[in-house]
């Protein structure tokens, strides 16, 4: 059987995809123990969300990098959400590359 050229490796529904975030333990930690984010964090801070575990726990260096040493999984994100995030001008560089 040929592999698809295209997929999503990501756990999905029909309208949502689960993303993960990594976060300061300053942020990270109260978000998971009180299920909300704490004053310190900002929503207007850009942020990066991977699809996939095993892909944000390495960019994170597996939760040693300065910064990233909590991962979470914020909400589940609905495709409509997605459609309004903004690519870097790199990423979309990188995904020509890969056509």
């Amino acid at each position: 059987m040929e592999e698809p050229k295209r997929r999503i490796r990501a756990v999905y529904t029909a309208s949502t995809v689960t993303v993960y975030q990594a976060y300061t333990p300053e942020i990270g930690l109260p978000a998971a123990r009180y299920g909300r984010f704490p004053t310190a964090w900002k929503r207007d801070r850009m942020t990066w969300v991977k699809p996939s575990f095993l892909w944000m726990m390495y960019r994170c260096g597996w939760g040693t990098k300065e910064g990233q040493e909590t991962v979470l999984v914020p909400h589940q994100a609905t495709f409509a959400l997605l459609t309004t995030a903004r690519r870097r001008r790199s990423s979309a560089w990188w995904f020509r590359q890969m056509m």
